[in-house]
């Protein structure tokens, strides 16, 4: 039973951290602050760090195919670290009922994306070289960094190059799968004004003032999202019904 991609959130993720932390702060000029804030980081990264124990090793299988906790556990404590961001006490119910439910999410998504790899593979989509090559430097602009900063910080995180290339292999192969199998769908000009007029009219509700652009300066804006939002549906459609072709045990 082979592991497909695992591993790719759980890299980009670890580098993505580097990324954001990668500015230089200003340096303490006493001892004592600098300990002090050792300690400060100290708490907050302890504070922001979620309880995974109960997690299972295996948290699920796809046609007897092995979906591992690490990824599952990157995601989890990325999303517990944006609640302390925030301000959340990790322990209100607030708090517990959205990581409840950001737990059944991650589940049902990681097993979605499992099965889109094993349809991909039973058609025979691979990604090549140059897919691979126009992925990475999509992330790498997206991040405004260049492939010689890339490689020092994955030597950094005792990650070589061609590992991560490795990674990006899997969200190539998903992509080109939905290429295929889902449309892109036609938006008319009524869904766009409906839209439109809903944003405005929720900006009109707010309490700060928000510039809403004219409609046709937010034309093409309106569009890309109400496509995305119409192959999303259709992609949950097609996942629903294979989902029911599959042999699928959750463990959590």
């Amino acid at each position: 039973m082979k592991k497909m991609g695992v591993m790719f959130a759980a890299s980009i993720l670890a580098i993505t951290l580097v990324a954001c932390g990668g500015d230089e702060q200003p340096e303490q000029s006493e001892e004592v602050e600098g300990e002090e804030a050792t300690s400060e980081e100290a708490e907050v990264e302890q504070e922001s760090t979620y309880n995974t124990d109960d997690i299972p090793e295996v948290i699920a299988t796809v046609n007897g195919e092995e979906i591992d906790n690490e990824l599952y556990i990157a995601y989890l404590q990325q999303e517990v670290q944006s609640l302390t961001m925030q301000g959340v006490d990790l322990e209100s119910a607030e708090a517990t009922s959205f990581i409840e439910g950001t737990k059944k999410q991650l589940l049902d998504y990681m097993v979605d994306e499992r099965i889109i790899l094993q349809e991909a593979e039973k058609e025979g989509i691979t990604a090549s070289e140059e897919d691979i090559d126009a992925e990475i430097a999509t992330y790498l602009a997206q991040y405004q960094i260049d492939e010689s900063e890339l490689e020092e910080r994955l030597s950094e995180q005792g990650i070589t190059m061609e590992e991560i290339r490795a990674d990006f292999e899997a969200p190539v192969i998903r992509n080109k799968y939905i290429d295929q199998f889902v449309s892109v769908p036609e938006v008319t000009e009524e869904e766009l004004q409906t839209t439109y007029d809903e944003i405005v009219a929720s900006a009109s509700q707010a309490e700060e003032e928000t510039e809403i652009p004219s409609f046709d300066e937010y034309r093409e804006e309106l569009e890309n999202y109400l496509v995305a939002q119409k192959q999303q549906e259709e992609l949950g459609a097609l996942l629903e019904k294979l989902r029911e072709e599959y042999e699928i045990t959750t463990f959590m």
